[in-house]
């Protein structure tokens, strides 16, 4: 596995989110994407907010200074 930057696909629901700059762990063989617990979490917390959102709020694409500023966290 190589740690590398990536954009990973998430969502909660019928609402569908790409997060962009996420480290993961990466198969350079089969492309299999691995987080860390921390990173999963804060993915399904994230999305599952942005779920609850009006639908005209909701972003697409989000990457992680984003997010940082979103849930107010450096």
């Amino acid at each position: 596995m190589e740690m590398k930057i990536a954009s990973i696909d998430s969502g909660w629901g019928e609402y569908k989110l790409i997060v962009e700059g996420v480290n993961a762990h990466i198969c350079p063989e089969c492309g299999e994407v691995v987080l860390e617990g921390k990173e999963a979490m804060m993915l399904q917390n994230l999305s599952k907010s942005l779920a609850n959102m009006e639908e005209d709020q909701r972003p697409e694409v989000i990457n992680l200074d984003e997010v940082s500023n979103l849930i107010k966290v450096p």
